[in-house]
């Protein structure tokens, strides 16, 4: 076998692998993206189904500036996420949330996301 040959074979191997550890993670996280689906765009019921969520974070056009959710910090002036706008999410761990991949390897991590 040519050296070429070796060479694709390996790489279609790495790509099987790749593709098995993506499958892993999908069905790994199933059961927390379906629990969440039914919950809809509240912020407060993404924070009470995801432990990790900490703070978001969104620019407020009407008041020019950037805005905080924090779970316990009151008055909230964040209730829900709109489709379209960007949010940072402030997290302690790899989530998946509404299709979005949020990671962390440290303890406090920062997730630029649009909101689907």
């Amino acid at each position: 076998m040519s050296l070429h040959r070796w060479v694709a074979l390996a790489i279609a191997i790495a790509g099987a692998i790749a593709i098995a550890a993506g499958l892993y993670f999908i069905l790994q996280n199933l059961e927390r993206v379906e629990a969440q689906a039914s919950s809809g765009d509240s912020v407060e019921e993404l924070f009470d189904a995801f432990p990790e969520l900490e703070q978001v974070w969104w620019f407020d056009n009407d008041l020019k500036g950037w805005q905080i959710y924090i779970e316990a910090v009151h008055p909230k002036t964040l209730h829900h996420l709109q489709p379209g706008q960007p949010y940072v999410f402030i997290v302690s761990g790899d989530v998946v949330v509404r299709g979005h991949r949020l990671t962390c390897r440290e303890s406090r991590c920062l997730n630029i996301v649009s909101w689907k």
